[in-house]
């Protein structure tokens, strides 16, 4: 296809800040959107191609189910369609066979004589007029494929600009590591951000003074529900109670002394219900930002306790009082606290306990509070 097509368009020559910048875009683009869109514009530019891509495909998916990015003017839309729905289905190019690091020129890769490789040809790169490819397979040690693949339509790529591309493969192997690893804990951090935001948790984190250094979404919602709870204009915490207060002071300054300490609980509001178990961090930032010495996991409600009333009164058919007493119970009250709480004697909590027992199906107080824990009450 491209034999009657004989000019070479040198590669525009790369100097040492020129090829350093474009070494920079490689292992910058894992934080670009889109992926690596600088360092394929500069590409492009430098070799004079008419079309750059970085192709991405899983080892265990089908061959069709790809990631591109590019730049430069693209297949119509129609034909693109067509390749991913049928075309590729003829597609000659060995690519999970390719040498990784070598760059490859297409036409190498293909016999024209054989019907089924020059169908593919004129049906998906004659439209194109892509008559001069090259392709060079990236790879990773966790097994994601990339294929950075090059287009001229009027003159073929010359030896120095495939011994420059030769020459950054090692860095878009290094990049695409460093991206797998990133991809790969950012979907583990999803999941557990997902789990703890289902039990009403949130997430924070302190320094030694008390100042808010991180905070997640539901904690920054559960906080702003509670009055009990303020930043001041430094976003240090301050806790209303005292008791509260005292043990946070108390705590932070424990975690100084010894990073090893033990995990504090610290009830911080009733209406709406909100508490905090601290933890110490033991790991430490190595990148120069203030060091938070703890995490703090918020728990609370984000129903208000007349709504989880009415739901405990609905699933169980409880009366107003009684359902008030349960959700005392629930948030680990003894008879006697839930009954100071509600107003009621210790004698009349018993005798209400009693009807939650017998409408709950339980026998003892643990397991009335297990019943509506595990209760789409929980959920609310």
């Amino acid at each position: 296809m491209a034999s009657h097509l004989t000019e070479i368009v040198p590669l525009l020559e790369p100097t040492a800040d020129s090829t350093l910048d474009i070494i920079e875009d490689i292992h910058s683009g894992v934080f670009q959107d889109p992926l690596w869109s600088s360092f394929l514009d500069k590409l492009k530019a430098e070799t004079r191609a008419d079309y750059v891509s970085m192709i991405f495909r899983k080892i265990d998916c089908p061959i069709n189910e790809i990631i591109e990015l590019h730049a430069g003017k693209t297949a119509p839309s129609t034909l693109y369609k067509k390749y991913l729905e049928e075309i590729y289905r003829r597609d000659p190019v060995p690519y999970y066979d390719l040498e990784p690091g070598k760059v490859n020129r297409l036409f190498d890769l293909i016999d024209l004589s054989n019907p089924v490789h020059a169908k593919y040809v004129d049906e998906f790169l004659a439209p194109v007029e892509a008559k001069f490819i090259l392709v060079t397979r990236i790879t990773e040690p966790s097994g994601h494929n990339a294929w950075l693949t090059m287009c001229k339509r009027f003159s073929d790529f010359d030896d120095d600009c495939i011994h420059y591309i030769e020459s950054l493969t090692p860095h878009l192997s290094l990049a695409m590591r460093n991206f797998a690893a990133h991809e790969k804990a950012r979907i583990r951090q999803g999941l557990y951000e997902d789990v703890i935001h289902k039990l009403n948790f949130g997430c924070l984190t302190l320094n030694v003074s008390g100042n808010v250094i991180h905070l997640d979404e539901q904690a920054e919602r559960l906080l702003g529900r509670c009055s009990a709870i303020k930043r001041d204009i430094n976003n240090r915490m301050i806790l209303r109670l005292p008791h509260s207060a005292n043990v946070l002071k108390k705590t932070l300054l424990e975690f100084a002394a010894n990073p090893n300490g033990q995990p504090h609980a610290i009830h911080i509001s009733d209406d709406p219900y909100l508490d905090m178990l601290i933890v110490p961090m033991r790991d430490k930032s190595v990148s120069g930002e203030v060091t938070p010495i703890c995490t703090a996991y918020v728990h609370g409600d984000e129903s208000s306790p007349s709504d989880r009333c009415d739901q405990l009164m609905e699933l169980f058919k409880l009366s107003r009082s009684e359902a008030r007493l349960a959700l005392a119970l629930s948030h680990g009250k003894t008879i006697a606290e839930a009954a100071d709480d509600i107003g009621i004697t210790v004698e009349t909590a018993r005798n209400y306990s009693k009807r939650l027992f017998s409408k709950t199906g339980t026998r003892r107080q643990a397991e009335l509070v297990r019943i509506i824990l595990s209760s789409v009450v929980a959920l609310a």
